[in-house]
């Protein structure tokens, strides 16, 4: 059993991989203000490997490359640096200073909340996370924490404490050529965390469209995927709304999405970093959950919220 089934947080690869990438994504939000960063690294030929932190909030983004020897982790915690930028389960500390951007600080993690692991389902893929020849693996390490401490941004700073935090990641060779993904843990009451994926995946020659997410309330769980046999009865993507309604033998989730996109995501393509992705971080998400005798268990909308659109959604439907 491999590392990345029980602790996706760890560095899952090595610096001799090629066509191979892997990145965490550490999403902040507090009154108003939304920082994601992105630290990870594209591995492909001996002349083309890198280590990159990208860097998307509600003013846009950017992409910065480094040296591949500035790339530290270790084995058996998580724990990765890039250059003078630490990221770990507890505290995220930048130290930035580009053309592009200057950005500086410390953020505390408070209260971190990991996705569930067990044998039967190895985290969010469920029995997939066994699958060797994935072309993307997931991995949820903390569906929801506070925030302690700030950030310089342009010399200007921003105080985040008392707001909210999310990390995920993802590895393997490449993104999916179509998907979607959206999440948020900004709702009304603060233990709310949603997250969900839909992506046409390559599978023996063919494809197939998956999906994974989940709604944990803070009191109850609810998964719903590919491997929970959900199903995604009614996808709708018009501009910028989305809408979906998923279901499986017990309940109904409906989830309307408002988005704008704000900031460019660079993505891996056989580990190169040459696929730009609009990504949305002041989305509104509302959900409404049912069981299937019309009872309600949620009804919310997660402000802000992220949201990315890629390739040929109607491949989704």
């Amino acid at each position: 059993m491999g590392r990345h089934l029980f602790h996706p947080e760890i560095f899952q690869g090595n610096l001799k991989k090629r066509s191979y990438f892997e990145g965490w994504y550490f999403k902040h939000t507090c009154s108003g203000e939304v920082l994601a960063v992105i630290p990870g690294i594209s591995l492909v030929q001996r002349d083309d490997r890198h280590a990159f932190i990208q860097i998307i909030s509600s003013k846009g983004s950017c992409y910065i490359p480094y040296d591949i020897s500035e790339f530290q982790t270790e084995k058996h915690r998580f724990f990765v640096r890039i250059g003078d930028n630490y990221f770990s389960r507890s505290e995220m500390t930048l130290s930035i200073d580009r053309e592009e951007i200057q950005i500086a600080g410390t953020i505390a993690y408070k209260g971190t909340t990991p996705y569930p692991v067990t044998l039967t389902s190895p985290g969010i893929m469920g029995w997939y996370g066994y699958v060797p020849f994935m072309e993307c693996f997931h991995g949820v390490v903390s569906m929801n924490h506070s925030l302690q401490g700030s950030m310089t941004i342009g010399g200007a700073p921003v105080d985040f404490t008392g707001g909210k935090g999310y990390i995920e990641k993802d590895w393997g060779t490449s993104f999916p050529k179509d998907y979607l993904w959206m999440q948020s843990n900004d709702f009304a009451d603060p233990r709310t965390s949603f997250m969900l994926s839909v992506a046409s995946i390559p599978w023996l020659g063919r494809q197939f469209v998956g999906f994974l997410g989940f709604l944990y309330t803070g009191e109850r769980l609810y998964r719903f995927a590919t491997y929970t046999r959900s199903q995604i009865e009614e996808l709708a993507v018009s501009g910028h709304a989305v809408s979906l309604r998923i279901a499986d033998s017990r309940y109904v989730l409906w989830i309307s999405v408002q988005n704008a996109a704000t900031g460019l995501l660079a993505a891996p393509r056989k580990g190169v970093m040459n696929r730009y992705i609009k990504e949305g971080v002041s989305a509104k998400i509302r959900l409404t959950l049912k069981d299937n005798q019309g009872s309600m268990l949620f009804d919310g909308t997660g402000d802000p919220g992220a949201c990315e659109i890629s390739g040929d959604v109607e491949k989704l439907l």
